[in-house]
């Protein structure tokens, strides 16, 4: 826990981290109070941590596509016609994939990025697997909350959202849980809750210990932060919209209401041109603010 001077209270920060998702995952509690938090407040703290934690790993496990045993490995294995029982976390985030699949024509396609990164040998749970022809979200019908039909088997890569949903997740279980400034940091994902405006920087893909300010964008409140490098700095970013573009993005950030839409917006904007009428009528539907570089 960390403590500052505030202007008529102290500041108490009580944080946890943990290395989960491929990077460090942080969680902080923001409290305005003269005393030191007590015991009893402390472990209520921590255990609503503990279970923001919980289903970040459960979210983690079922959405590995280095795991053998992940939803993604069955989804990739799946017999045609097969209805397949998985996490319902797995199902949601599906559904949002092909909202933001449809919505951006396909800048946005987790099944382009599985194929392309098993085929670079990126993904232990595809390996070893053949496919007819190559799937596409159209192939996946979600027929309820835990479950899906498939045409073929398909091999997904949702790493380009599940982080973001994961933040999302996190956030909720420490609002539920009665922490009213709370941050959840997840790498290039972030979520903030409550009146409290935390500050941020955001590092140059070319120069990684290089951070800095965007114009306009100094600290988050009540709202969500990602981040994604193109491919120039990045193996894992896969090119997937079929539509001409001129211009090579380094970087994105997108600040909106949720970390999902943030995180499907930033591999939708560097694929994108830099007047692109659809992106920006879907950044105005969504509440959403991007900066590119």
């Amino acid at each position: 826990m960390s403590v500052c001077e505030g202007a008529n209270a102290t500041v108490h920060v009580v944080q946890r981290a943990r290395p989960m998702l491929g990077t460090l995952v942080a969680l902080q509690v923001r409290l305005v109070q003269a005393a030191v938090p007590g015991g009893q407040q402390l472990e209520h703290i921590h255990g609503v941590m503990e279970m923001a934690f919980r289903r970040i790993l459960n979210i983690e496990h079922a959405m590995s596509a280095h795991s053998p045993n992940s939803d993604l490995a069955r989804l990739a294995r799946a017999i045609p016609g097969d209805a397949l029982t998985l996490s319902h976390h797995t199902v949601a985030v599906l559904r949002l994939a092909k909202y933001w699949y449809r919505v951006s024509l396909g800048a946005f396609d987790p099944a382009v990025a599985g194929d392309e990164l098993a085929a670079r040998g990126a993904r232990p749970a595809f390996r070893g697997l053949a496919f007819a022809r190559k799937a596409t979200l159209r192939d996946v019908c979600v027929v309820g909350d835990d479950t899906v039909r498939l045409q073929c088997p398909i091999r997904l890569d949702f790493g380009g959202i599940a982080k973001g949903y994961a933040v999302d997740q996190a956030l909720s279980i420490l609002s539920s849980g009665g922490l009213a400034n709370v941050l959840v940091n997840a790498g290039g994902d972030l979520r903030a809750c409550g009146d409290w405006g935390w500050p941020v920087r955001v590092r140059s893909p070319g120069t990684p210990t290089h951070s800095g300010s965007l114009k306009g964008l100094q600290s988050v409140r009540n709202a969500a932060l990602a981040t994604s490098s193109g491919a120039n700095t990045n193996v894992e970013f896969v090119r997937t919209a079929r539509t001409r573009f001129s211009q090579h993005w380094n970087s994105c950030t997108v600040r909106a209401p949720d970390c999902v839409t943030a995180d499907a917006l930033t591999k939708w904007g560097l694929q994108s041109d830099p007047k692109s009428p659809r992106l920006e009528r879907t950044l105005r539907t969504h509440r959403a603010t991007m900066w590119r570089a």
